[in-house]
């Protein structure tokens, strides 16, 4: 999988954010990656969070790229994506 990351880290909390791109999807003439977004929360080394959610799917298809939300088109996660990115 393919990711695009983001990080921060509040004293002796950590918070880690990363968009995974998963295995390619043949189907007829077309591509699809689903696109999954996993969350990490660390507190002083005693507590862990985890959190797998799907945000999009990418589609290529008769040489056309587009991304279908999953969730609030106006997410920051979603805006993240970058089309280009996600096909090469």
């Amino acid at each position: 999988m393919s990711k695009m990351s983001s990080e921060f880290e509040f004293g002796k909390e950590f918070f880690k954010k990363k968009i995974l791109k998963g295995e390619a999807l043949k189907i007829g003439d077309r591509i699809i990656y689903p696109m999954i977004q996993v969350s990490t929360f660390e507190f002083e080394d005693k507590f862990w969070f985890e959190s797998i959610t799907p945000i999009a799917i990418a589609i290529l298809e008769n040489g056309e790229k587009y991304l279908i939300s999953l969730t609030d088109e106006e997410s920051e996660e979603y805006q993240s994506l970058k089309i280009d990115e996600i096909f090469d």
